[in-house]
């Protein structure tokens, strides 16, 4: 299900949402994960992905606390996966994920926003695709990027209902992420 991000002020009540829907269904509260591994509870956007193998990929996921992280996800492109709507690109999701030595893996996914319609037309995609190699490059990993997280939701929130020029929206991503680096 997708809920209208409007401006990300209502980020809270989704995450409380999403927690009570999750604690609803015994993943939170209970001791089902094993033990010795951290789980961590992320709400964030899908930057990049790339694709191992025919059902998994690796997932950039742009985080607030930790910058940059890098997520491997199994069967997520699998045809009728149970994570597939929400290890999609431009995606904005609730994400569990466990930590090990090797990386972050995804153990479950629900879509809270599904930036869909930035597909529909190709210089919105390409723009997309630009603001994310630039987060990419230039947004370390282990670093707190909590205004450039919710300027980048809501640049993409803006190229998908197409309100302003896309020049201008170009514009000002550039000059306000090069004055917040």
């Amino acid at each position: 299900r997708s809920y209208p991000l409007r401006g990300l002020g209502d980020k809270l009540a989704v995450c409380q949402l999403v927690h009570h829907k999750l604690a609803h269904i015994g993943v939170i509260g209970q001791k089902r994960f094993a033990v010795g591994k951290k789980y961590l509870l992320i709400h964030y956007p899908v930057i990049g992905q790339r694709i191992i193998g025919e059902n998994s990929c690796f997932l950039d996921l742009f985080t607030d606390k930790l910058g940059m992280i890098e997520v491997m996800a199994h069967g997520a492109k699998k045809i009728g996966g149970k994570n597939s709507g929400a290890a999609s690109l431009f995606s904005y999701a609730t994400f569990c994920v466990s930590r090990s030595s090797k990386g972050y893996t995804l153990n479950s996914a629900e879509p809270i926003c599904s930036f869909y319609n930035i597909s529909a037309d190709i210089e919105a995609l390409s723009l997309a695709a630009y603001f994310a190699d630039i987060i990419k490059y230039c947004a370390t990993s282990e670093e707190e990027h909590e205004d450039l997280l919710r300027f980048t939701c809501m640049t993409y929130f803006q190229l998908e209902k197409q309100k302003l020029p896309l020049r201008f929206i170009k514009a000002i991503f550039e000059f306000r992420f090069l004055s917040r680096i």
